[in-house]
C-alpha cells in the first residue's frame, strides 16, 4: 500500500470514530428528551402519572425540593391551584415548580404573570410551559449568569412538559 493510500485509510477510520462518538459535539435537547426510567435520587412515586413523568431523565434526576420559604397556600388557592409540588434536577440545577390548576381559565390566568404563584426570590429567571390544567415554571437557584448548558436543561424540561398529549 502507497503512504498516500495508508493516509487515506487512516483518515477514513479517524472519521468514523468522530462520527461515531460524536466527539466535540454537544448534545441536542431532543437527544436529552427520551422518555427513561425513574431515576435512583427521584421518588418512584413522586413522579408517577401524568404529566409529572415527563419530568423523569437518567442524565438529569429529579428530586424533591424544600423551599426556604414554602409557597402561600392561601394564595395559591385564591389564584385556583389544587395541587403543586416542588421538585429540584440535580445537573445542572434547574428548580421545577408544578402547578394543577381547577380548570383551564385558571391556568390561564396565572400564566399572565406566574411569578406571583413563586416565592419573593430565589428562583430566578423564571420560564414556564403548561399541558392541560398543569403549569410547569422553572428557575434557577442563584442570580448568577445562566449557562448554555444550564439553559439547555430548562429547555429540555419545558419543551417535554408542553409536548404533544
Amino acid at each position: 500500500m502507497s503512504s498516500r493510500a495508508a493516509l487515506f485509510s487512516l483518515s477514513l477510520a479517524a472519521s468514523a470514530v468522530i462520527g461515531c462518538t460524536g466527539a466535540g459535539e454537544a448534545p441536542s435537547p431532543s437527544d436529552m428528551s427520551t422518555k427513561t426510567s425513574p431515576s435512583p435520587t427521584a421518588d418512584g412515586a413522586a413522579l408517577a402519572g401524568f404529566p409529572l413523568s415527563r419530568l423523569r431523565f437518567d442524565h438529569n434526576p429529579v428530586e424533591p425540593l424544600v423551599l426556604p420559604t414554602p409557597l402561600s397556600e392561601a394564595d395559591l388557592k385564591a389564584r385556583g391551584v389544587q395541587s403543586h409540588r416542588v421538585f429540584s434536577a440535580t445537573s445542572p440545577r434547574v428548580w421545577l415548580f408544578v402547578f394543577e390548576f381547577a380548570d383551564q381559565n385558571a391556568m390561564f390566568a396565572a400564566l399572565q404573570d406566574p411569578r406571583l404563584l413563586l416565592p419573593a426570590e430565589p428562583p430566578y429567571y423564571p420560564a414556564s410551559a403548561f399541558t392541560g390544567r398543569w403549569l410547569l415554571v422553572t428557575g434557577f437557584p442563584s442570580e448568577k449568569p445562566v449557562s448554555p448548558e444550564m439553559e439547555a436543561a430548562r429547555t429540555v424540561f419545558l419543551e417535554r412538559w408542553a409536548g404533544e398529549e
